[in-house]
């Protein structure tokens, strides 16, 4: 395809006919409220694009450039986004469900009450994000990098956050209950006032200078 006259009708035209955008430009373009559902973006430029209100479920964004793109209710349920950059993305309420994120980076990325509940992927990086109230319900996600996020409120219930790094985050009144997090590192001051690791996993795991004030940690496992 020619990226040189990408226009939103065009495309619409191209998704409806489920045109390959692999490694194409898209930058800069409105995208909002398209129904992207199931095309291929492999590689794909998208940065400072608005995909507010667009449907991307099971949309293939390995390796795309999704940097500074407007995602205020976008569905990215069950979509692939290995390796994808989503730093500086900022949208309320967008849908991650059961999506594939191994080591995609949402470096500063401004997610308020996003829904990343059932994610899979190993070292994806959230490092200093804005995931106020955020959903990692039953999220599969070794190595995860959260430090220096914001996560108050976050529900990370069942969660298995194996070597995660959650050092200097602020995550008061976050819910762990029956997460797994084995060898966590969580030093550095992360804020933890008033949450809720009920039954968690955590042998290996270091708390240096975490603040636990109100914690609690009924039936927790801490040691081997």
């Amino acid at each position: 395809l020619d990226d040189s006259r990408w226009t939103r009708e065009r495309v619409e035209q191209a998704a409806s006919n489920d045109e390959d955008f692999s490694e194409q430009d898209l930058s800069n373009l409105d995208l909002s409220e398209l129904d992207l559902t199931g095309c291929t973006f492999t590689g794909a430029r998208l940065r400072k694009t608005d995909l507010s209100n667009t449907n991307c479920s099971s949309t293939d964004f390995t390796g795309a450039d999704l940097r500074e793109t407007a995602v205020n209710r976008t569905n990215f349920s069950d979509a692939r986004l290995e390796d994808a950059n989503f730093s500086e993305a900022k949208g309320e309420n967008p849908v991650f469900a059961r999506a594939a994120v191994a080591f995609a980076d949402f470096t500063k990325a401004d997610l308020k009450q996003a829904r990343f509940d059932g994610v899979q992927g190993k070292a994806a990086c959230f490092h200093q994000a804005d995931l106020q109230e955020v959903n990692f319900a039953e999220a599969q996600l070794p190595v995860v990098d959260f430090t220096e996020s914001i996560l108050t409120k976050g529900d990370f219930r069942k969660a298995s956050l194996h070597g995660g790094r959650f050092e200097e985050c602020s995550a008061a009144n976050i819910n762990m209950e029956e997460a797994d997090l084995t060898r966590l590192h969580a030093s550095d001051a992360p804020d933890f006032t008033n949450g809720i690791f009920r039954n968690v996993r955590a042998t290996e795991s270091t708390w240096e200078e975490a603040v636990l004030d109100g914690t609690d940690f009924s039936f927790a496992v801490l040691t081997r």
